[in-house]
C-alpha cells in the first residue's frame, strides 16, 4: 500500500476536485475511480484505505459491488454516500457491510467531518 487511501467510485466532479484537495492536505493518496472493473483491480492490488462509494445511479449494481467490497477486503472502510433521503437503503447499506452511510439531510460538510474521524483513527500495522 502507498500511504493512507481515498478511493472514490461514482462521485461527481465537483466533489471529487473537493475530495482531491483535503486529500493532499493530509497526506492521503485519492483516487477517483468510475469503472467498476478498476476499482476491483485496485483493490486486488492492494488498495486499502477508504472507499467512498456513491449509491442511486444503479441500486442493484451499487449494492452488489458494495457486498462484494465489504466481504472480499474487510480492511476496507466503505462510505455509502447518496442523494435521496431513503431510510431504508441506509439500513441495507449498513447490512451489506458499508462502515457509515450518508444521506440526506445529512450532508457534504459531515462526510468531510466522516472523513475526517475515519482518517484520524489508529492504523493497525499488517503481521502484528
Amino acid at each position: 500500500m502507498r500511504s493512507a487511501e481515498l478511493l472514490s467510485f461514482g462521485i461527481d466532479e465537483p466533489l471529487s476536485s473537493r475530495l482531491a484537495a483535503w486529500s493532499q492536505d493530509r497526506g492521503l493518496w485519492y483516487r477517483t475511480v468510475q469503472h467498476e472493473s478498476a476499482l476491483r483491480n485496485l483493490l486486488a492490488k492492494g488498495s486499502r484505505g477508504i472507499l467512498l462509494l456513491r449509491i442511486g445511479r444503479d441500486l442493484a449494481d451499487e449494492l452488489h459491488l458494495l457486498r462484494d467490497v465489504a466481504d472480499e477486503f474487510a480492511e476496507v472502510k466503505v462510505i455509502a454516500f447518496g442523494d435521496l433521503d431513503h431510510p431504508l437503503l441506509e439500513g441495507l447499506a449498513y447490512d451489506l457491510g458499508a462502515t457509515a452511510v450518508l444521506f440526506p439531510p445529512r450532508g457534504v460538510d459531515e462526510l468531510f467531518e466522516m472523513l475526517t474521524m475515519m482518517v484520524a483513527e489508529p492504523r493497525t500495522i499488517e503481521g502484528r
